[in-house]
């Protein structure tokens, strides 16, 4: 039995295969060129378009999604839509990607947002994206002029001033970013993000007692892994190892594969002298993503640690097979070797 929201998504995958025809495949000597194409498509199957995107990246149909973007903008390149979509398609995809291919597909994406902005799409997801673009790149003040334009819109959101408040704390302006942050939690007081910005900038600040705030946060929203994960980064940094490593140990077994919890715990266990259990940690996160070099990368690390030569040699191995010209792959051989050698 086909669901009713099942169906409304097959029938906008039609939809969008029939404009996809309509357009060309752009090969051969009869395919239009993009100028010529764009005149030919007809409004109705510009928006049949724009909502079938929107329904599969909704649906997690990132693919799907990429393929009519990117034909919607090949033959609509200065339509303003067209290039919204096409940048967060790509943002999609650059998380499902990872390591260079997402710094590759980030980087396309924001010139496509910013041109989007320019010829007026303002809507908040559109400007937040395109504003956490930026500051990716340091370019905080552009981002600003975004985030206060999402700060202003109506029904922005508490999230949103507390994102505009880390941004002026990047750019060292803290009175400013304090006013705003203490603005969300007099109005907010239980929210737990506004506890996990003030624990980061007090932390940044050298003020130990940020950890307090990172914990209230956590205990208000203990599914949130961000949240964990940010506090343990910031007890490993403080030296405070033990109970990072019981907040690691506390997270269930879906999270506990994620390279993002990886990351965190073998950082933790090589800190504390660990390092077969930041082995176990990646070998989880392998598990989990067979085709992450980081995760086989971050074994063979831990696998040099423990002593552990053969280990650490099938790792580096399978990380060369999944990405022969990764740019770590030489500094690594260099490193087993020396270790071969005493």
């Amino acid at each position: 039995m086909i669901r009713s929201g099942d169906h409304r998504l097959s029938v906008l995958r039609h939809c969008a295969a029939a404009l996809l025809l309509s357009l060309g495949s752009g090969c051969g000597d009869g395919a239009a060129r993009p100028s010529e194409a764009a005149s030919a498509i007809t409004v109705e199957a510009r928006e049949e378009a724009i909502r079938a995107i929107q329904a599969q990246l909704a649906a997690d149909r990132v693919g799907d999604a990429a393929v009519i973007a990117r034909r919607l903008h090949t033959v609509r390149p200065e339509d303003p839509m067209a290039m919204a979509l096409l940048g967060r398609v790509q943002i999609a995809e650059a998380a499902i990607a990872g390591g260079d291919a997402a710094v590759r597909l980030r980087a396309e994406a924001l010139p496509l947002l910013s041109a989007a902005i320019a010829r007026g799409i303002d809507d908040p997801e559109t400007l937040s994206l395109a504003a956490a673009l930026a500051e990716g790149e340091a370019r905080f003040r552009e981002a600003e002029a975004w985030r206060r334009r999402v700060v202003a819109s109506p029904g922005a959101t508490s999230q949103a001033r507390l994102q505009l408040a880390w941004n002026l704390w990047r750019q060292e302006r803290r009175e400013e970013a304090w006013s705003l942050l203490d603005e969300v939690r007099s109005t907010l007081p239980d929210l737990p993000l506004a506890h996990a910005f003030a624990g980061q900038f007090r932390l940044e600040s050298g003020d130990r007692g940020g950890l307090d705030d990172l914990a209230a946060a956590r205990r208000l929203d203990p599914e949130d892994l961000s949240l964990r994960l940010r506090e343990v980064a910031w007890r490993r940094r403080f030296g405070d190892l033990d109970e990072a490593a019981l907040l690691i140990a506390a997270l269930p077994e879906t999270a506990q594969g994620t390279l993002a919890v990886a990351r965190e715990s073998a950082a933790v266990h090589l800190a504390r002298a660990d390092p077969n259990r930041a082995a176990q940690a990646w070998e989880l996160a392998i598990r989990a993503a067979p085709a992450s070099v980081e995760a086989h990368l971050g074994l063979v690390e831990a696998c040099l640690a423990a002593a552990s030569i053969d280990r650490a040699a099938d790792a580096l191995h399978q990380a060369a097979l999944l990405d022969p010209t990764h740019p770590d792959l030489a500094g690594w051989r260099d490193r087993l070797r020396s270790h071969r050698a005493h």
